[in-house]
């Protein structure tokens, strides 16, 4: 729940720390949305991918790797000394997110008995919007002072004690390529957060380009990456 709970924090926070990143790197607003869209698109267009790479390799060790690469990616972005390294950042942030999605709500299924799965599978589907409904507030706050590398710090803590609970786990979610119910969830999981951020990549691109229009045909290749990963996955 708490790796759910982080995703939204690396999507608002960074939207509403646009101003001061560009203040504080003097960076083009089209160079600005890609610290919102290199992010969004990137889990996107992987996370069906992520979904096949947890059952080939086994839940857990895909969520680890997940989350491992998402709090790696989130100090990145927190200490990035120029724009590019920032950007950077997101796009593992990316990366990393798209293994913890579908991963994760296999973890929570088989360590339930079939009986509590529906119970499970609600504590999951919660997490997102309860991550959502506090992101913009905590992100605010943190943005006060005027400092946005603290909108990093957030997703980066519950990283880090989401990684060290999940090492608690043993012999829950290991390998599961032969369960059905998994592979139905991990698809059902995978659509879902595509959906999410394909609309979080439209919203926050948006944004941007309401002060720039140089931004669209840097987003246009973006996107046409998204819809070519989706066909190659397909």
């Amino acid at each position: 729940m708490l790796g759910m709970a982080a995703l939204p924090f690396a999507v608002t926070g960074t939207n509403l720390a646009i101003p001061l990143i560009k203040e504080d790197f003097g960076s083009s607003l089209a160079a600005l949305s890609w610290t919102l869209s290199g992010y969004s698109i990137i889990i996107a267009a992987l996370t069906m991918l992520g979904g096949v790479i947890s059952v080939r390799i086994g839940t857990l060790r895909a969520f680890q790797i997940g989350i491992g690469i998402f709090v790696a990616a989130s100090a990145v972005c927190a200490f990035a000394p120029n724009i590019a390294v920032l950007i950077g950042g997101r796009v593992f942030q990316g990366m990393g997110g798209a293994l913890v999605v579908p991963a994760s709500i296999s973890v929570a299924l088989v360590g339930w008995p079939e009986e509590r799965r529906a119970f499970a599978i609600g504590v999951w589907t919660g997490a997102f919007p309860i991550g959502s409904s506090a992101a913009p507030i905590v992100s605010s706050a943190l943005i006060t002072g005027g400092q946005w590398r603290f909108v990093f710090a957030v997703p980066l803590a519950l990283g880090v004690i989401t990684l060290g609970l999940s090492v608690l786990i043993r012999g829950q979610a290991h390998r599961v390529a032969a369960l059905d119910f998994v592979r139905r969830d991990l698809l059902r999981a995978s659509l879902l957060h595509t959906g999410d951020h394909c609309q979080a990549i439209f919203d926050g691109v948006h944004n941007v380009e309401e002060q720039d229009a140089l931004v669209t045909s840097d987003n246009n290749v973006g996107f046409d990456f998204f819809v070519l990963c989706q066909v190659a996955i397909v």
